[in-house]
């Protein structure tokens, strides 16, 4: 299945002790039965680490905002990533709570 992104954020992070650019992307949220699912990519730009989790909603807007929340809140906990950065700032610009 082709990930085709409707929205993408550039961040960098301390990755195994060197600057790593990654790009996280969204793509637009699909119908699954009776739920929404929208998908989302994280990809470091350098290595080939890709990861990629679809999130579960009850319309398109809370699915959208659950995988918002669940980008923001995996990232800090990735194995060998610290220093997370968007636009030289210290937070990620993501939802902390919904």
């Amino acid at each position: 299945m082709v990930f085709v992104p409707i929205c993408s954020r550039s961040l960098t992070c301390i990755f195994e002790g060197t600057r790593a650019e990654v790009l996280i992307s969204f793509e637009q949220p699909k119908t699954y039965d009776e739920a929404y699912g929208c998908r989302f990519e994280i990809s470091f730009v350098d290595h080939p680490i890709r990861l990629s989790t679809t999130i579960f909603g009850e319309d398109s807007l809370q699915e959208l905002q659950l995988a918002l929340f669940n980008a923001g809140a995996l990232l800090p906990t990735l194995k060998g990533a610290s220093n997370w950065r968007w636009n030289d700032r210290g937070d990620l610009g993501f939802p902390i709570k919904i």
